[in-house]
Formats: C-alpha cells, sequence, structure tokens
C-alpha cells in the first residue's frame, strides 16, 4: 500500500480535538463525535438515565465493564480500608485474570461518593494522555464537591482543572472528616511515552490528605510517585478465589450443576476470575457445559482458542482485517471511519459487526469495539502477523485530508509503531508542533509528540540531526515552563487586595515542589487574612512539602525557605538550616548560613514588604536583606512564653546543633525577659557541645553574649569558664574572634570587672601581636569604636596601658603605611570604617583621604554612610550627617542608591527614629533619591518613604510629590516583567493606604501580563532564552554569510520587534549591526545603525539609557564616531570608560556584545585598522586599568598575532610611536593611582614588542621600579615585566624580586593577590618549580582571616597548573587547627574539580560515557567550558554525530535555563565547521527555523489563553513570499515550480547536480528540465545508498520515452559503508562552459523539498566552482581515499 504524506493546516479545521469534551474518550479522538455539536454550546442541563446512581463511580469515564454473577470481596475490601488507615498507598498486585481490577472497581463502588478512579485497560493507550485523565478526575472531584447542590451540572466542571478544585475539596475532607481515596488501574505497565504526563499529572495529586490503590507491584508504582516523596507504602497479592467461591458463583449462574461438574470447573479455571467469567459466558450461558466436558480442555489451556478457531479457520481475509482492525486501532473506532480504512459501506461494516455481536459491540452512538477485554488482550497476541498491515490501513485513511486534523495525535503514535521515521519527522513539523498544542491547549501533547520525534531520530543521529535538534530543544524550553513559578509579589498583591481563592489556586498550580513551597510559605504568613479552615489547608500543603522536599539538593533555596518557614513552624526551619548546613559543606560557606542568623539582630523590617523576594536589590546587597528577614521572623517566637518554658521546648529538639540554632534567632529579640541568663548560658554550653564541627563558634558566640549582660554572678561566672574553655578553638577568623571577645569584656564589665579587665588586656596584646598590619588595623579599629562601652574610660586605658587618643593614632599610622604598601586600599579601610563610622566619624575623611583613585574614595564613602545606618541606633542616627557622607559619593554602580535604599526601609520599619527630626532633611536633600538611576529600585525607595510619611505625617502635601513619583518611575520602566513584577509590589503596599489605588494596579498588572503574552515568571525565563538563542543564531547566520537573503533579515525584524522593549531592541540590533560589520556587509551595518540606534532617550530611566548606550557603543562608535564622543559627555567619567572599554573589547575579539565572550591578556590577530581605533579609544580613556590592559594585548599581538594583512616594519614603529606618546602624555590619569606604575607597565610592554630587553635593560628597569613607592605595585612591575626578558636568569631573577616583595607586603589580601599572579607567571614561563614555596606562603597567609572562598580561589589557582599539589596542600590542612574545617570542603571541591577534569580528559578520547555521571551542575560547567574553548580558538570542532551524541541528551532532558550553554556550544561548533568546510548549510538553516519555532513556542506555552496563543501566531507567523526560496512543510509544488524558474531564467546546456542522497523518484524533474531543453545535458553525482542501477533506469523508463537528452548518473561510495559516502552539501549547477559562466542554487535533497522546512538559495560564483571542482574529483579523477577513508565508484547512462 502506498503511503502518501500531506501537510495539515490544523488551523482551518472546525474540529476541537483535545479539551472539553465531556463524556468518553471519543470526544477527545474521533472526528464524527456524537458531542461534536455540543462541544462548542455546552448543554445547559445532563440528562441522566433512569434508575443510574449518580455519584463518583458513575462519572469516572473507565470504569470497567459490570461483572455478571460478580463475587463481593468483602474481608478484601476491609483489608483494604485497614491498610490505607495506617499507609498512604497500598498497590494490589496478582496473576492475570486473578481479579485485582474487580477488587479495585467493587472498593470504588463501595466508596462512590469518596473515591475517585481511573482505570487503565492496557489496550487504548490514548486513555493516558494527561488531559482525558484530568478531564475525568476533574468531573468526578466536581461532583464530590458540588454533587450535592441541587442545581448541580456536571457540563460546570469544564470551567475548573484539578488545581482550581483542590482548595474546595480539601475544605470538604477537612468538614466531613473522611479519607477521600484515589483508585488508579493499570498503571504499572505504561508505555515509556505515557509515563512523564502520567508521573506530572499524579504530581498534582493531593497526598497528605489522599489515600491512594494502586494495581500492580510498589517496585512499579514508585517509579511514577513524586520525586523524593516519603510516603508510606504497602502491597498485597490479590489470590485465587477458593473451591466454595467457584462453586458458588457458578450455582448462581446454573443452580443445578452436579459436584462432579463443579470439580471440573473449578479444576479447569484454577479461581482465576477471568477463567471462570469465559467459561460462564461461552458456555454455560450457551447451554455448552457438556461440550467444555467432554473436550481436551485443562486448566492450562487457553480457553478463547476455541473461538479463534471458529472465527478464522475458514474465514475469508476480510473478517481477518475486520477483527484486526478492531484489535489494533489504538483509538475510538466510529463505524464510518472503521468502513473507509476496510474500504467498505458503512451497512457492511454494520453487518460484519452483528454477525459477530458475541464478540463485537456498537454502541448507540456509532463506536464499536471488541465487547471483551480478555479476547481483546488474547486477540492482540494471535494476529500479531496482521499489526502492520492493519496500522498501514489505518494510518493510510487518517492521513487523508478529512480525517487528519481529528487524528492528530494518532498518527504520530502508528507511524512510530510502523518504523516510519521519515514520515513522523516529516508530519512533526513546526506547524504541525504548533497546531498539536493550539488545537489541544495541552502541553502534554506537546512534550509527547517532542519525545516521540526525538526517541525516532536517536538510532540515526546524522540522518536526523536537525530533526532531533528541535524535538530536543523543544522538550528542553517545555521544561522550563513546566516549572510554573510565580512573579514574586503577585501572590502577595493578590492576598493584599483581598483576592485569597485565587493566590491559593495559584500556589497550588505551582509545579516545583519547593517553589510550590514557597507560594503556601507567603500565604501563611498573612494568616489574620485566612479563615482558619483555609489557614489548616495551607498549612497541611506546607507540612507535606516539608516533608517530601529534599533540601541538601537546594542548599540556597533551602534557607530562604527556611526564613519564611520560621515563625510558622520553627522546629522545622531549624531542621532544614540543619540538615543544608551539614550536607553541604563543600558547596555552602556555613560562615554565610551563620551570618544570615545573627547580623542586623536588631533592625526591623516588615516581613510583608522587601524581605520575600529581591527582583529590587542588587547582588550584593540580597545576603543583608536574608539576614534581617530570619531576625526578625525570630521575634515573634515564643514571644509570650517565659524563658523556662522556652527551654522546656528548646531541648524537644533532636540534636544541639538544632538547639543551638534556635537560640541564636531567639536571643537577640527577647533579652530583656526575666530569667534571660539561664538561656544564655544554655547556648553556651551547646557551643562546648558542637565543638567538635566545623560551626562558626566565634561568630556564634558574639551572638550569643550580646544578652549575656542580663545574666546574674553565678551565670556570668559558669559562662566564663566554658568560654575560656574554648579559647584555643574560637580565635579563627580573627575578625568574629575580636568581636566576641569585645562583646564579652562589654558584657561582664560591671559583674566581673576584673575577668573583663583580664579579658580586655589579653585581647589587646591578641591584636598587637598579630602578623597582618590590615588585619591588626581592622582589630584596633573595632576596639576603638566600642572603646567608650568597655568600662569606665580611665580603667580601659589604665588596663590598656594606653588612651583611645594612642589608638586613634596608631591606626592612623598603620593606615598610613599600609596604603603605601598595598593596591587595594579598599579592602584596607574597609573593616576601619565599618568601626569607626558611629563613634569616630571624624576619621572617615582621614582613612579616605589616602586611597589610590577618585572611584574607590567614593566606593568608601557609600561604604560609610551604609554601614552608618546598619550599626548606629536607631535614636542616635544623624540625618545631617548621613546626607554629608551621601554628597561625597556619586551614583556609579549602587554608591548612593544601596545607602539611600536602607535609609527607607529604616524610616519606615524603625521603632526608635527621630521621624520629626528626618522629614525636613528628606525635603531638603529629596535631589539626592530623584538622582538615582534605576527606575525599579527607585520606584521601591519612594515607596517606602510614601508609607513613611503616610503612616507618620498623614496630611503632609509632600506625600503627594512622593506618590507621584511611584508612579512616574513605575511607568519609566523598560521591560515589560519588570514592569509586572514591580507592578506587584506596589499593588501589595498600597493596599495598606488604599485598596482602590491597589487593585487599579493590580488591574493594570493583570492587563500587562496579558500583553507580554506570559503567563509565569518561568515562561518569561524560557522565553529569554528562546530570545537569546534565536538572536545568536541570527548573529551566526549573518557572520558566516548564510543570510544573504533580505527576506530572513524581514523575518527576523517582524519576530522580535513586536515583542521588546527599546533597550532590548537597541541591544539586539546593535548585535546583529556588528555582525554584518564583521562580515563586510557595512552597507546593511549602516543601514541598521541608522534604522534602530536610537537618538532620542527621552522617557526613559537614566540607568535604561545607559544600557542602550554601552550595549550599542561598538556599533555607534564605528557608525558614528562625533556622534559617540557627544553622547558620551553626558555621563559621568565612569560610565564613559566602561563604554570604551566595551568598544576595545569588540575591536580586539571581533565579538559582540551578546556573544557572552571576554578578552583575555594575550595575542590577537588584529589588522592596521584595528590598532588605529584602539588607539583612538585610549586617547579618549581616562581608566589605568584601561591602559594597561589594552596596551598588554596589543603589545602581544603586534608580536605574535597573525593578521590576515601582515603588518609592515613602518606601521608596526607607528603604531608604537603612537601608543608611546599616548601613554607618555596620558598616564597617570587625573582620578587614577598618582605613580607613574602604570605608565612603567605600559612602556615596557610597548618595548617588548621590539624584543628590547636584554641584559643590559635590567638595570634601567629595577631603576623605574624603584621609582615606585608602593610595595604591592613594585611587586606587580617585577611580575609583569619578568616574562618580557630573553633569557631564563633575567626572568627568575625579577620574578624571585617579585615574589619576595609580595611576600613582605603587611596585608594579606595584597600578598595572596600578587602571589597568585606570580603562581600564574611562573607556570606560564615555564618556572613550576617556583610554585610550591609560593603557595605555602598564599597558604599560611590565610591563616589569620581566610575566608573559605579566599581558600578555594587559591586553591583553584594551583589545581588548574598543578592538581596533585593542590591535592597535598588541602591534605596537610588537619594539621592546623584555624583551617580544619575547611578541609572537607575543599577536598569535595578539588574532588568535583577532578570529575570534570576526567571528563574533558575521556571527551578528547572520544569517549563521553563520563559527561553523563556529572552532576547537572558539573554538566552545565562542562558545557560552558567546551564552549568557551570552542568560541576561543582552543577547542577541537567535532563532527555532526559527534558533537550530537554529546550535547543532545543533555538538552533533551533538562530545562532551557540549564541546557542553553549546550545548545548554544552545538550552534558554534556547526558553524564553525561550516566555515572551514561549507558543509552542512541545511542544517544550520534548519536549526535557526527550529529556534525560531522554539521562541513561538515559548510565547504560546506562556501565553495561557487560545486567544492569546492567537496572537503568538499572528505575531510569528509563517513565511508566506511565494517568490523565495523558503520551502515550508507540504510545499513541494513551490520548491519544483522555483527550480524550473530557475533554470529557465538561466538556460544554460549543462547541469550538473551534486546531491548524495539522489533517489530514482527524483528523475521526475529531471524528466521536466528535459521538456524544457532537449539539448540539456545533465550530470548527477550521489551516493550509492541502497539503490542499484537497475532502480535508476527502471524509473526513467517509466517516466520517459523517446527522451534524447544525455544524462549520466556518477556514483561514489565509502568501501567500508556503501550507505555513506564523502559529500554533504547539494548543488545544482547550470553552465555554459564555452564562455565558462556558471549560475548555481544550494538547496537539500530533492526528496526532501516540501517534507521539512528548508531553502534554496542562489550560491555566488566561488561556492559554484568549488561544486564544480568536487564534481571533477569524484566524477573524473576519481581519488581513492578521502580522510584515510577508500572510495568505490560506478556510473551510468541514462537511455
Amino acid at each position: 500500500m502506498k503511503e502518501t504524506l500531506s501537510s495539515t493546516d490544523i488551523r482551518n479545521s472546525a474540529v476541537l480535538v483535545l479539551p472539553n469534551a465531556q463524556h468518553a474518550i471519543q470526544n477527545f479522538y474521533g472526528f464524527e463525535s456524537p458531542n461534536h455539536e455540543n462541544q462548542n454550546n455546552m448543554r445547559s442541563e445532563e440528562r441522566i438515565p433512569d434508575g443510574e446512581v449518580v455519584d463518583m463511580y458513575y462519572y469516572s469515564d473507565s470504569r470497567p465493564d459490570p461483572v455478571e454473577h460478580e463475587i463481593k470481596r468483602k474481608a478484601m475490601l476491609e483489608l483494604i480500608e485497614n491498610r490505607l488507615e495506617d499507609y498512604n498507598i497500598l498497590c494490589l498486585y496478582g496473576d492475570d485474570g486473578v481479579g485485582v481490577t474487580t477488587v479495585l472497581s467493587q472498593f470504588v463502588q463501595k466508596h462512590a461518593t469518596h473515591c475517585v478512579s481511573y482505570f487503565y485497560d492496557g489496550l487504548s493507550v490514548m486513555w493516558l494522555n494527561p488531559d482525558v485523565m484530568e478531564h475525568s478526575i476533574v468531573e468526578q472531584l466536581y461532583w464530590f464537591v458540588f454533587g450535592g447542590d441541587e442545581h448541580f451540572n456536571r457540563y460546570d466542571a469544564q470551567n475548573h482543572t484539578l488545581v482550581t478544585l483542590w482548595t474546595r475539596v480539601s475544605r470538604k475532607i477537612k468538614n466531613e472528616k473522611k479519607p477521600l481515596y484515589f483508585a488508579f488501574d493499570g498503571f504499572d505497565d505504561l508505555p515509556v511515552e505515557k509515563k512523564e504526563g502520567v508521573k506530572r499529572l499524579l504530581a498534582n495529586m493531593d497526598w497528605s490528605r489522599g489515600r491512594f490503590i494502586f494495581t500492580g507491584k510498589k517496585e512499579k508504582i514508585k517509579e511514577l510517585l513524586p520525586i523524593d516523596n516519603n510516603l508510606s507504602i504497602s502491597e498485597h497479592e490479590i489470590i485465587p478465589f477458593e473451591q466454595a467461591d467457584i462453586k458458588e458463583y457458578f450455582r448462581k449462574a446454573q443452580n443445578n450443576l452436579s459436584d462432579e461438574e463443579l470439580g471440573f470447573l473449578c479444576e479447569i479455571t484454577r479461581g482465576n476470575g477471568h477463567r471462570m467469567e469465559i467459561v460462564l459466558h461461552r458456555y454455560i450461558a450457551k447451554n455448552k457445559l457438556q461440550d467444555l466436558l467432554q473436550s481436551n480442555l485443562t486448566g492450562e489451556s487457553d480457553l478463547y482458542d476455541e473461538d479463534f478457531n471458529s472465527l478464522f479457520e475458514e474465514s475469508d481475509s476480510l473478517t481477518k482485517n475486520f477483527f484486526a482492525l478492531l484489535t489494533y486501532a489504538d483509538f475510538s473506532l466510529h463505524k464510518s471511519i472503521a468502513a473507509a480504512i476496510l474500504n467498505v459501506s458503512t451497512e457492511d461494516w454494520e453487518n460484519m459487526a452483528k454477525r459477530h455481536s458475541d464478540f463485537v459491540s456498537i454502541s448507540a452512538d456509532g463506536y464499536g469495539r471488541l465487547s471483551q477485554q480478555g479476547f481483546h488482550k488474547y486477540l492482540k497476541r494471535k494476529l500479531k502477523s496482521l499489526k502492520q498491515e492493519t496500522e498501514l490501513r489505518i494510518l493510510h485513511e487518517l492521513q487523508k485530508h478529512e480525517n487528519e486534523v481529528a487524528y492528530t495525535r494518532v498518527i504520530p503514535t502508528l507511524m512510530k509503531s510502523l518504523g516510519q521515521t521519515e514520515n513522523l519527522v516529516s508530519y512533526l513539523s513546526n506547524e504541525n508542533m504548533q497546531q498539536i498544542l493550539v488545537t489541544g491547549q495541552s502541553q502534554a501533547a506537546l512534550n509527547e509528540q517532542c519525545e516521540f520525534g526525538y526517541n525516532a531520530c536517536s538510532t540515526k543521529i546524522g540522518r536526523y540531526a536537525s530533526a532531533i535538534f528541535r524535538f530536543a530543544v523543544n522538550r528542553s524550553m517545555s521544561r522550563e515552563t513546566e516549572k510554573n513559578e510565580l512573579w514574586d509579589y503577585e501572590l502577595e498583591a493578590l492576598l493584599a487586595t483581598g483576592h485569597i481563592e485565587q493566590a491559593l489556586a495559584l500556589a497550588q498550580n505551582v509545579y516545583l515542589s519547593e517553589e510550590r513551597l514557597k507560594s503556601f510559605l507567603i500565604i501563611a504568613r498573612r494568616k489574620k487574612l485566612l479563615s482558619s479552615n483555609d489557614y489548616d489547608i495551607v498549612k497541611d500543603n506546607i507540612d507535606q512539602l516539608v516533608s517530601i522536599i529534599e533540601f541538601e539538593k537546594i542548599p540556597d533555596k533551602a534557607i530562604e525557605l527556611a526564613k519564611l518557614l520560621l515563625p510558622i513552624d520553627y522546629k522545622a526551619a531549624i531542621c532544614i538550616v540543619d540538615r543544608v548546613t551539614r550536607a553541604n559543606k563543600e558547596t555552602i560557606n556555613a560562615d554565610r548560613v551563620y551570618s544570615m542568623m545573627s547580623l542586623l539582630a536588631n533592625n526591623k523590617t516588615d516581613d510583608e514588604m522587601g524581605s520575600i523576594t529581591n527582583f529590587d536589590v542588587v547582588s550584593s546587597k540580597i545576603e543583608n536583606d536574608e539576614l534581617r528577614s530570619f531576625t526578625h521572623a525570630a521575634k515573634s517566637l515564643f514571644a509570650d512564653a517565659s524563658v523556662d518554658q522556652f527551654l522546656t521546648e528548646l531541648n524537644k529538639l533532636p540534636n544541639n546543633s538544632r538547639k543551638l540554632h534556635l537560640l541564636q534567632f531567639w536571643l537577640p529579640e527577647h533579652k530583656e525577659k526575666e530569667g534571660i541568663g539561664k538561656a544564655i548560658l544554655e547556648a553556651i554550653q551547646l557551643i562546648v557541645a558542637v565543638s567538635g564541627t566545623d560551626m562558626p563558634k566565634a561568630k556564634i558566640l558574639n551572638r550569643v553574649c550580646q544578652s549575656m549582660s542580663k545574666m546574674n554572678e553565678d551565670e556570668m561566672i559558669k559562662a566564663m569558664a566554658y568560654i575560656e574553655s574554648m579559647s584555643e578553638t574560637i580565635k579563627y577568623p580573627t575578625f568574629d574572634y575580636v568581636d566576641a571577645e569585645l562583646t564579652i569584656i562589654e558584657a561582664t564589665k560591671d559583674v566581673l570587672p576584673q575577668k573583663s579587665k583580664e579579658h580586655l588586656e589579653n585581647i589587646y596584646l591578641h591584636i598587637l601581636d598579630l602578623t597582618d598590619d590590615s588585619v591588626k588595623v581592622a582589630c584596633l579599629s573595632k576596639l576603638l569604636g566600642r572603646f567608650d562601652h568597655l568600662g569606665e574610660k580611665a580603667e580601659t586605658e589604665k588596663t590598656l596601658g594606653c588612651s583611645s587618643v594612642d589608638i586613634r593614632k596608631e591606626i592612623t599610622e598603620f593606615i598610613n603605611k599600609l596604603l603605601q604598601e598595598t593596591a587595594y586600599h579598599l579592602k584596607v579601610v574597609e573593616e576601619p570604617i565599618k568601626a569607626l563610622v558611629c563613634d569616630y566619624s571624624t576619621m572617615i575623611d582621614e582613612l579616605v583621604v589616602g586611597i589610590n583613585t577618585d572611584e574607590r574614595k567614593k566606593r568608601a564613602y557609600s561604604l560609610a554612610a551604609t554601614h552608618y545606618l546598619l550599626k548606629q541606633d536607631e535614636e542616635k542616627v544623624s540625618p545631617n550627617y548621613f546626607f554629608e557622607l551621601i554628597s561625597k559619593t556619586d551614583n556609579t554602580y549602587d554608591n548612593r542608591e544601596y545607602p539611600l535604599e536602607l535609609l527607607s526601609g529604616m524610616l519606615l520599619y524603625a521603632d526608635k527614629v527621630n521621624h520629626a527630626a528626618f522629614l525636613p532633611i528628606v525635603k531638603k536633600e529629596f535631589h539626592f533619591f530623584e538622582e538615582l538611576e534605576r527606575a525599579p529600585q527607585k520606584v521601591m525607595i519612594f515607596m517606602r518613604l510614601y508609607l513613611w510619611l503616610t503612616k507618620n505625617f498623614p496630611t503632609d502635601k509632600f506625600a503627594v510629590k512622593l506618590k507621584d513619583s511611584v508612579m512616574k518611575n513605575w511607568n519609566l520602566i523598560d521591560t515589560l516583567k519588570a514592569q509586572i513584577e514591580c507592578g506587584f509590589f506596589l499593588a501589595k503596599n498600597f493596599a495598606k493606604t488604599s485598596k482602590e489605588d491597589a487593585e487599579a494596579i493590580l488591574n493594570k498588572c493583570n492587563a500587562l501580563k496579558a500583553e507580554c503574552l506570559l503567563g509565569s515568571s518561568s515562561c518569561v525565563s524560557a522565553y529569554e532564552v528562546a530570545m537569546k538563542l534565536y538572536v545568536r543564531s541570527m548573529s551566526l547566520l549573518v557572520r558566516y554569510g548564510l543570510s544573504s537573503d533580505e527576506c530572513m533579515l524581514s523575518q527576523f525584524r517582524d519576530d522580535i520587534d513586536s515583542q521588546l522593549s527599546c533597550v532590548e531592541k537597541a541591544s539586539i540590533w546593535g548585535n546583529i549591526a556588528l555582525e554584518y560589520y564583521l562580515a563586510n556587509n557595512h552597507q546593511q551595518f549602516d543601514k541598521l545603525c541608522m534604522e534602530y540606534i536610537p537618538t532620542d532617550f527621552d522617557g526613559l530611566s537614566v540607568m535604561s539609557q545607559k544600557c542602550i548606550i554601552y550595549r550599542i557603543a561598538p556599533a555607534l562608535f564605528i557608525h558614528n564616531r562625533d556622534m559617540f564622543y557627544t553622547l558620551l559627555g553626558k555621563y559621568d567619567e565612569t560610565f564613559k570608560n566602561d563604554c570604551l572599554r566595551c568598544i576595545a573589547e569588540f575591536i580586539i575579539g571581533k565579538y559582540s556584545f551578546l556573544s557572552g565572550t571576554s578578552i583575555e591578556l594575550k595575542a590577537y590577530d588584529l589588522d592596521y585598522k584595528d590598532y588605529q581605533d584602539l588607539i583612538a579609544v585610549l586617547e579618549h580613556s581616562t581608566s589605568d586599568d584601561t591602559y594597561y590592559q589594552l596596551i598588554t594585548i596589543i603589545s602581544r599581538s603586534l608580536r605574535d598575532g597573525k593578521p590576515k594583512h601582515t603588518l609592515s616594519v613602518e606601521q608596526k614603529k607607528t603604531i608604537i610611536k603612537r601608543l608611546e606618546l599616548v601613554v607618555s602624555n596620558n598616564l597617570p590619569t587625573a582620578k587614577g593611582i598618582q605613580h607613574d606604575g602604570y605608565k612603567i607597565a605600559c612602556l615596557a610592554s610597548l618595548k617588548y614588542v621590539n624584543g628590547d630587553f636584554g641584559n643590559d635593560k635590567k638595570t634601567y628597569w629595577e631603576t623605574e621600579i624603584g621609582k615606585i613607592g608602593n610595595k604591592a605595585d613594585r611587586a606587580f612591575l617585577f611580575l609583569h615585566i619578568a616574562p618580557y626578558f630573553k633569557k631564563r636568569q633575567d626572568k627568575t631573577d625579577f620574578f624571585q624580586k617579585g615574589i619576595h616583595l609580595a611576600d613582605s607586603i603587611a596585608s594579606t589580601y595584597d600578598k595572596v593577590s600578587r602571589l597568585d599572579m606570580s603562581i600564574n607567571e611562573c607556570m606560564e614561563n615555564k618556572l613550576s618549580d617556583m610554585v610550591k614555596p609560593i603557595a605555602e606562603s598564599a597558604l599560611t597567609s590565610l591563616r589569620i582571616n581566610g575566608t573559605l572562598e579566599d581558600h578555594q580561589r587559591l586553591i583553584d589557582m594551583i589545581y588548574q597548573h598543578k592538581p596533585e599539589l593542590a591535592e597535598e596542600m588541602v591534605d596537610n590542612m588537619d594539621r592546623d587547627p584555624a583551617r580544619v574545617q575547611y578541609k572537607q570542603r575543599l577536598l569535595n571541591h578539588i574532588s568535583s574539580a577532578k570529575k570534570l577534569k576526567q571528563a574533558h580528559e575521556d571527551f578528547d578520547k572520544d569517549d563521553f560515557s563520563r559527561i553523563y555521571r556529572l552532576s547537572l551542575e558539573e554538566q552545565i560547567k562542562f558545557f560552558e567550558k567546551r564552549l568557551d574553548d570552542i568560541v576561543n580558538g582552543t577547542g577541537q570542532l567535532l563532527d555532526i554525530e559527534t558533537i550530537f551524541n554529546v550535547s543532545i541528551k543533555h538538552v533533551f532532558a533538562n530545562n532551557i535555563e540549564n541546557t542553553q550553554w549546550a545548545i548554544l556550544y552545538i550552534m558554534e561548533d556547526i558553524f564553525r565547521k561550516y566555515k572551514l568546510s561549507k558543509e552542512n548549510r541545511e542544517l544550520l538553516l534548519s536549526i535557526h527555523s527550529a529556534l525560531r519555532f522554539n521562541l513561538k513556542l515559548a510565547l504560546s506555552l506562556g501565553a495561557g489563553t487560545k486567544e492569546r496563543i492567537n496572537r503568538v501566531d499572528s505575531l510569528i507567523h509563517n513565511h508566506t513570499n511565494s517568490d523565495d526560496g523558503y520551502i515550508q512543510v507540504g510545499e513541494e509544488d513551490k520548491a519544483m515550480a522555483y527550480i524550473t524558474n530557475w533554470y529557465q531564467s538561466v538556460h544554460y546546456n549543462t547541469l550538473t547536480i551534486i546531491d548524495p542522497y539522489f533517489k530514482p523518484k527524483d528523475l521526475d524533474i529531471i524528466k521536466t528540465l528535459c521538456d524544457i531543453n532537449n539539448e540539456l545535458e545533465i550530470r548527477i553525482l550521489a551516493h550509492r545508498k541502497e539503490y542499484c542501477n537497475e532502480d535508476y533506469s527502471s524509473q526513467w523508463r517509466t517516466i520517459s520515452s523517446g527522451v534524447t537528452n544525455r544524462i549520466k548518473l556518477n556514483f561514489v561510495w565509502y568501501a567500508d559503508k556503501p550507505n555513506d559516502g564523502p559529500m554533504h552539501d547539494r548543488y545544482w549547477i547550470c553552465s555554459d562552459e564555452d564562455n565558462e559562466i556558471h549560475e548555481a542554487i544550494m538547496l537539500c535533497s530533492v526528496d526532501s523539498l516540501g517534507k521539512k522546512e528548508s531553502s534554496i538559495t542562489k550560491a555566488d560564483d566561488n561556492i559554484a566552482l568549488a561544486a564544480l571542482n568536487s564534481y571533477m574529483r569524484y566524477a573524473y579523477a576519481q581519488i581513492k581515499t578521502v580522510k584515510g577513508r577508500r572510495l568505490q565508484y560506478d556510473s551510468m547512462n541514462l537511455d
């Protein structure tokens, strides 16, 4: 039977194939559904048959047929009920036919008002589609909730989903106090492709309140349950009936059976329920028992054999086909389609069914089926020989245009079963995939088709590379949207405005367990808004999720969730923190976790604002937000409990670490309680008790002892004994130790004055003994900052032997000395500023004045302003001093933004602030707020100020201005995502002052959501990655000359312009313009610049303006340099330098902003114009660091670069002279480092170009370096210049001088930074013998105050060059108590690095198995590294099959946020291979098409409604220009017309076709061309494939007669693989050989035209000639080998 493929336009059909069907499965699958007319106009009421009991079982579409003379297993039903009192899940199993399904059905009927059921008989997989299943379950639950209502109408259920019903279901369960059962049959043997959809549906079940029964062994069922669940599961075997039951069963049917007959029946049925039913119906009911008794049948015989033989022994083929159709039709079979499949009339088909009525039933609405499931399963075994032929018949009929729409999801299943991979891939085109989604409104349907396509292609990746790429990327993107994460503030906005029901439904709909938990926690924190019943439901959800989530695997998210959980369930919250810190020693810094519990204990913040999410904060301050919210959450814990009551609760916790966690939260917030000393003593004892762990004990001790002054003398004495017992184990990190000691000294000064003095003296001596001057000065600053709180001043001075003035002087001297020695000045002053800003504010200017750059000074004042607010008592905060500090910083980065944000929070939340003092100052200095640059942050700050003002000064008209500022800046937010998120934040907060305002904003947010077509934040993430990949693909097409077609650019413009903000649009088009520039298409570059580079920035926030300018800087610099410089003049100097650096990176790396690449200090292939442009950049830059980096790169490039056009000697000299002049004139820069260090470094680099570094130059450079006063900078210069010397000894001398200087720096941070540089330089210059002592010195330096991150950074540096040394150094850490806590984490870190390193090494040996043994995080790192290597030119390019084998499994199996690096890796590899070989052009275009469709799919999945999906369809529409060469699926005629039109326009007499896949049936187009020109000579070059010469001759004889054209076919193939050969791409070249004129087109194989998306494009002369040369090599020269593989040849002429 010949199969035909046709394109399907499902959009033109009125049939709603998938959801909202109201009865059985035929409403989902079957064109002529009896309820078709009702699907768009639902009936107002339901007709229920007379006498029918209406309950949940009645609405279970999948319920099995009733069993006659059914034996009720009452004992078994009681056993099930009893088991489900103790277990969440019961699995029933037994031998085939034993009656497991019947038992389940009996149980469901017994509990028909409280049991959801779904039965899968193993026959029709369509019953396993999630939308079909959900429809049935929803109808049953809808009856459960509303069935008692006299106006109940089942059709109203179509307005609900599982998610929207759960809250109501939960309420009813709670009210009735009866369990709700869920019974699922047949789920133990699911087809592979259906498992994921079923699992996803089951994930939405109510596992906490429901009780579940499955049929099947529990090992199988566990595979379907939610991941990481801890549900209790039991199982029970259903055994055959006893003899008494069997006899009773048959007596009910015929009461005159003899004992002998009954005995025989027991023997032949073996107590198997199914066999008993067969005997009853086949023999007893038909009075044929004697036939059975006289037969040869035994208990082992198949009882259906006789029926089978009677049906088929002498039957005709039509009868066999009739039963085969009923057996293998995996969908509801209507008589009309069944008759068509068998090619008979409907009447004939009905007559056949009537003749076999014992086996076949036809419903009143014309649907036929085998009436017995057992016989159906029997026929599936017996008719296997007819399965393929039957499926071919079915497929042939369903693919007809009138049927194809209705059976969209059936057709791929048939193709898969038949092994029709080619047809399946063609059928699952972009258009059909989109329409499956649109028509079905089912993401599950989309996922299933992706899996069909992926699995079909995976066995022949090379052949189906473009298709498998599309299926994998689509599935990856779908996984991202399945997460269904909410907009951060959406729930809070709904709660604040009273939309409780909607908030509950949204929370329930979140897919990821941890995100769903977060949503319910947000709701639970607003307990006062909920009814007690609703709160109980929310709490039940929380308890269930906390019990099943593996928090250890999501440490950062777990800490956030614990913070939210703390006021709701403190035990669970503490447990989470403890589990995370124990399990993630290698990935999470315990210091950070404990900081989150200790910092800012007295800082108040609204737990409903700013603490749950952080869309509006920069990354540098996220942690502080977390810290505040943790401590504030603790305030309400046991607020009314006495200390004894609290300690009783504390002792209920299972281990000491958890008790200590809770005490840290609780103590600072309850230090005024009577008897608090007991709790403090308990905490100190616990610190000692957990001393064997890696907890940051000094940090914890400092926090606990902040309440120590409230202890009585006895308690304090005991406490001090414990503290002193662990003195040696808490000395590191030094800062924490000093903080703790000063806290203890202050707390004990009045009760134990002598002990306080001892500790004061000891800590001072300890500080003086510190060898790291930067740590010493920081600790002295801490001491001075608390000097007045450590006791009577005179006594303190006497104890120390010095005054505060002396210490102040000592600090100043140390600071001045350090600033002369170090390079990182901000590190030197950071801790002193924090310590002194409150009590010694006049010192801040003294500390800042000596900092080496203007930018760092501004940063220091920002730091001072920030920590002034964080550390100063609320009532003492001076608004004048704060704004004085603000005036000395600027708006660079977040210098002003963060402290002003902190101020807004303090004003709103603090209890003791002098609000009256602040009001006039805030008004006066309001310009600082208005000058902030980021609109979202300004919205948040102005909102806080507005709430502060309306709360404290309700009549002040300044509120109007603040409100206007809020709304103005909200409207300035450029991206819809940020505007929506910010809008929900505003709705939540305006609800505190005006419900009307809040509701209006909420409505606008919902309107914006509809406008942006994205229903959740995870949809936004998927869309953003999809857009990024699509843009990157377009960029690569432009770069490699594959987008010369204006149509493709026009399509790209149509796709993105309507969806993007002006910032995004400018960024993307600036990127595309640069790609045209790099491709030497300057005309298109200028055109895009003029069209898309904005000239008017009004209406944008300052930050949006900066974002646009920064991203288009390279394009604008090239397009209109004067305009660029004029524009830059309007902004601050830091931003100007950032833009210039961005331009330099483009000039050097030749990559645009969106490529994700960055430049390194190495040689690049730069031409003369590049150097001129870089000089222009330097002439305008005022950044000394930019000078250093660019000059270093330029010098190395001049020496070692290999530009396309070699520079002349004169050009090199000119470049060097110009640069020397620029460096001499501009360095040092006015606001940069004021000595000549950078000038020396740059001039040395330029001298290096000419090799001017002989031994005679050593003294000169030593003298120049010696003029630099700063030790760290001298060390840097020695290390920088050392590699320039020719002789190894000279290099070594300079390295040793630099290392010696670095080792003597009195600041750990600077020392380690310079030693890091030393290690790197020594390795690069082959001086590895020097590395070990340097590394050991650096590690020793970290001992005093080094963090885990410091150690990790150093170990990474060493491991990169000498892995064995890194492991040795970590192994030796256990000898040092100061660092033993870091050892295991660093070992685990190294272990992960080793796994990655081994994976890369195996990869280079073509062994990819280790990649998939990496964790997901490690896989991401692996593909990031491969991508970096390939982009940097160091990675190996792989062939198509290899790159896909490496990457595609990772892409398919994970969400696109995590797989984007692998996708980019695939793209970069194939594009770069194309650049070298010009192969795989069609694959690249197909990849682009796939990524375009992926963007469309992301929008469609996020759209939510059919109307919005249709909008997506109109936004990203299919290409319809009939004159171009873009060929869609189904457009074979267009492709043929294009080819013939092309030939007629050229009309030369020789046509050369190079097509490795040219098939005999492709000769049709050859015949057409011969008809056009009888003189045309045609030469074809192809691979041999599976065809022989006779196949071509036979086909030619079939389609032609008397053709006189000369047609020759040449074949080439690999001797070791006849189905493959050396060619890849396809070309048609028409030639006028006399005049050597050639015209060529590139296209896919003729057979594929119209079977997949492709394009036919014209090729330039170079490509045409290269293709003809390829033909000559194989057709005439017949070269013997390619890449070491032997070739074979053949040829033939067509007569």
